[in-house]
């Protein structure tokens, strides 16, 4: 059911009784809703206590005058834009002017007639009705505005700013090196905005779509898209335009990303492996889900947890990264979730956790398989329902954060060995992302050595150009088991070494050259290649593979496999692998 608005309020101040009972009577008979002053005084708290739609003021009065009266309302913000009509028995010219004057709207004389009062009543409630009502559409609309992400300016012919929503400042700030406003810009002339407005002024059409690279704002170069429309009147006269701002920097920054083929933010390599990776990615970077990522170790996988976060609306907030292999159980429940102070032996002090610091941006858990049972359930219903205590405190915290998780794992295997909580896994695998081996992507190796020797020739400030064929042939061939980290540090120390320009053999690490003699390029690279960790038959033909190459010397085994030796044992127990006789 819709409620129909209150009649108006209005306010008769005059001390005289009887004209009070008239104008109450007759006001009060057309549903308007009356309230009488005696005085001045009476009247200003009446106004301040319920502020009326209308004043009906006598002039004459004892103590303070309409004039006084109607001048006080008018200076306070409260009350100023409230409509006065004065009622009064002065008929002199000075008389009605100083009413106007005083802030009247309008002058009834007495005595007076009924029908008058009332059109004059009606007629200035309309006004403020309309008013009212244009104000409000006005505060509306500016609420849609404010809504909107682009920036929307409307100016009149002489590109003065007549209206504007508060992504202006955000989109279109002051520019490096440049302390003027958007207004005086445009004022100026200069800056993109003001061309293409002055395009609209010149040639009476709208500016469509027109894409323009520009620093202003934040300072850092954004790109942003124009959209201008004159504003013409009933006459056809151009009286303005409206200017609408849109910036699609992180949309173009995909766009070229893709476009090279080669690159998605820090991530590196053109193989069909990769770009399906990156098709992914970016397809889902607007999806608000939790992401697991599954790769070897040293195959990339925070580079992938921070090209997701970059590529999302959280961008703009904190990327926090732990580690959970690297911390204990309650280390771990302390470093997520934060402690107060004497919750634990050496909890000086209250601490915030990385949850809590990763407010509207990104958590980063890395290593996520090797945390304990007990922990996996805390961190389950922190999945779930968004929220935790920090530890010795019953407080309940709400964290708006998205979590990426990364593994080496086969959790799956984990899941069906009950080592992790199948609820938890389907949790962190909303969106699963599985990063192939080096060995796997051999095609991005030349691009991935250009790039590492680039960031080494730049930080040692040498003068290398590349390796020689025979290295080349090398690293092709080599399976790689540390991956992409094992690649770039053995750059990094072939670049230390290197006198020249080009990268020889001599100057590869020693541990590099033993593994590749030890098995020989081919047959180490076809056997490993072939190794895959979900698959446990095929982990254990890979280990036996390389054992028989290396006449089972353990060492080179480990190095090659990519493990400790004391992993190694571990997956010979694992297997029933036996010492050769």
């Amino acid at each position: 059911m819709i409620e129909t608005s209150p009649k108006n309020n209005i306010l008769i101040v005059d001390d005289t009784p009887e004209n009070l009972s008239i104008l109450r009577k007759l006001l009060t008979e057309k549903g308007y809703q009356v309230r009488p002053a005696l005085s001045g005084e009476v009247a200003l708290k009446a106004v301040q206590s319920q502020p009326p739609d209308l004043i009906l003021l006598d002039i004459m009065m004892p103590g303070m005058d309409g004039y006084e009266v109607c001048s006080i309302l008018k200076a306070q913000e409260e009350t100023s834009s409230i409509p006065v009509i004065f009622i009064s028995a002065l008929t002199e010219v000075e008389g009605v002017l100083k009413a106007f004057q005083a802030g009247g709207v309008d002058y009834i004389t007495k005595p007076f007639r009924s029908e008058e009062v009332l059109a004059r009543v009606q007629t200035h409630l309309s006004l403020q009705n309309a008013i009212h009502e244009k104000e409000a559409a006005h505060r509306m609309l500016q609420v849609i505005m404010d809504s909107i992400d682009n920036a929307i300016i409307t100016v009149d012919a002489q590109r003065r700013v007549i209206n504007a929503n508060k992504q202006l400042d955000t989109i279109c700030g002051k520019l490096q090196g440049d302390d003027r406003t958007f207004q005086q810009r445009l004022l100026d002339g200069s800056g993109h905005c003001a061309m293409a407005l002055q395009q609209v002024f010149e040639d009476r059409r709208q500016v469509k779509e027109h894409r323009v690279e520009c620093s202003c704002g934040t300072g850092k170069s954004k790109t942003l898209v124009l959209n201008a429309t004159p504003l013409a009147d009933e006459n056809d006269e151009l009286n303005g335009a409206v200017l609408v701002v849109r910036d699609i920097t992180r949309l173009a920054d995909l766009e070229k990303n893709f476009l090279e083929k080669h690159r998605y933010y820090d991530i590196i390599g053109k193989s069909a492996e990769m770009q399906k990776i990156y098709t992914l990615l970016e397809q889902t970077a607007d999806l608000d889900v939790n992401i697991l990522i599954y790769g070897e170790s040293g195959t990339g996988k925070e580079l992938i947890a921070e090209a997701v976060h970059n590529a999302s609306p959280r961008a703009g907030s904190p990327l926090v990264k732990v580690n959970c292999a690297a911390l204990s159980e309650s280390l771990l429940e302390s470093e997520l979730f934060g402690h107060v102070r004497g919750a634990f032996t050496g909890a000086v002090r209250d601490r915030i956790g990385r949850c809590q610091a990763a407010e509207g941006g990104t958590l980063f858990l890395d290593e996520i398989g090797d945390i304990s049972p007990s922990f996996q359930a805390k961190l389950l219903r922190f999945l779930e329902q968004k929220e935790f205590e920090r530890i010795g405190d019953s407080t309940t915290i709400k964290a708006d954060v998205r979590v990426v998780a990364a593994t080496n794992r086969d959790l799956q295997g984990k899941v069906r060995k009950r080592e992790f909580r199948e609820d938890l896994y389907y949790r962190l695998k909303n969106l699963l992302v599985k990063l192939p081996p080096l060995r796997q992507r051999s095609g991005d190796i030349p691009l991935l050595v250009s790039h590492f020797v680039e960031i080494s020739r730049s930080s040692m400030n040498k003068n290398i150009q590349g390796m020689d064929s025979d290295v080349t042939d090398l690293f092709l061939h080599y399976s790689w088991p540390g991956n992409i980290r094992e690649l770039r540090s053995t750059i990094h120390y072939a670049c230390a070494l290197c006198p020249g320009e080009i990268i020889g053999r001599e100057h590869l690490p020693p541990e590099f050259l033993e593994a590749v003699s030890a098995a020989g390029p081919e047959a180490v690279s076809a056997e490993w290649a072939s190794f895959s960790p979900d698959t446990p038959q095929s982990e254990k033909e890979a280990i036996l593979a390389i054992l028989k190459k290396t006449d089972w010397n353990k060492a080179k085994s480990a190095r090659l496999l990519g493990v400790s030796r004391a992993t190694l044992y571990s997956k010979l127990l694992k297997y029933g692998i036996e010492e050769k006789d």
